[in-house]
């Protein structure tokens, strides 16, 4: 039932209310007006009791409708902060996801990062890889040059050690045939060759340095190319020019000629010539002049 059929209804009980004793005195007046008051009245007790529960009714209704309303608010409060709870879940949630969405962004700008980073260092490693390969390839190319070199050393150091057994014998043929010659002059009393008249000047003789006259000995310090520091100088005797022997051990290495660089402890010698076997000077090296070297057992 609406509100407007039980406002209609309450409507009709008072006008009914209101005309039912006009309509009583109307009917007294006309015809049989104490039967139909009766009947009036017990129509209106009828219709007063109808209006009684008919008001009854309504306030029940109303009452139940002041409690519908009432939880009806109740329900509508628990709504409205479910629905807030329900937007506070959803702001948390969409920052949560902005959150992640940022995230994931920077992993894969990381990610690209860290592939480019892979990829420069493949790229720097197969660089190196070729690079490593042609270091080898030159290696193997200067070991094979190096052996050709010291092939090409030993051949020129055993026809070095010929040419000085030969120079030696030619020194010795030619010296004793100087003795003879001399020996010859002598028997017939022929003058020296420097007291016979000679066409023309005589040629320039190399000069030479005078021999040491001590025991000369000591150590190779350092080694530069065909350059060695001793640790013996002019304190010792040595001058320009003389030569001295380097040794390792009982074997013999090669010949120092004695530069200008000389000072009183120290002084720098020129490689001349090495054995067949090619052996290196280096430092650590004994070294001994050449009367001594001779001299020996």
């Amino acid at each position: 039932m609406t509100t407007t059929t039980k406002i209609f209804i309450i409507l009709v009980c008072l006008f009914a209310f209101l005309f039912t004793p006009m309509a009583i005195q109307f009917a007294a007046r006309t015809n049989d007006w104490r039967r139909l008051a009766t009947d009036y009245q017990d129509q209106a007790e009828t219709d007063a009791a109808a209006a009684q529960s008919m008001r009854a009714q309504l306030a029940g209704e109303q009452a139940a409708m002041a409690l519908e309303y009432r939880q009806f608010q109740a329900a509508l409060a628990d709504a409205i902060r479910l629905r807030n709870d329900l937007m506070q879940q959803i702001a948390a949630l969409t920052s949560q996801r902005d959150q992640l969405a940022l995230e994931a962004k920077g992993m894969q700008t990381a990610n690209e990062l860290q592939a480019g980073g892979v990829a420069v260092i493949t790229k720097h490693n197969e660089e190196l890889v070729k690079t490593n390969k042609d270091l080898a390839k030159s290696e193997l190319e200067l070991q094979t040059r190096n052996a050709e070199l010291l092939t090409q050393l030993k051949d020129l150091n055993a026809q070095l050690v010929v040419l000085r057994q030969e120079l030696a014998k030619q020194q010795q043929q030619l010296a004793q045939c100087r003795d003879e010659n001399e020996n010859f002059r002598r028997s017939q009393g022929i003058g020296r060759a420097g007291d016979r008249d000679v066409v023309g000047p005589p040629p320039p003789a190399r000069a030479e340095s005078p021999p040491l006259t001590g025991r000369v000995t000591g150590r190779v310090k350092t080694v530069q190319g065909n350059l060695a520091t001793i640790d013996v100088g002019s304190s010792s005797g040595l001058r320009e020019g003389v030569k001295i022997v380097v040794l390792r051990g009982d074997s013999y290495v090669c010949d120092l000629v004695i530069t200008s660089e000389i000072s009183p402890n120290e002084a720098v010698g020129e490689v001349v010539v090495g054995t067949a076997q090619s052996r290196q000077i280096r430092p650590g090296d004994e070294i001994m002049d050449e009367v001594t070297f001779n001299s020996r057992g």
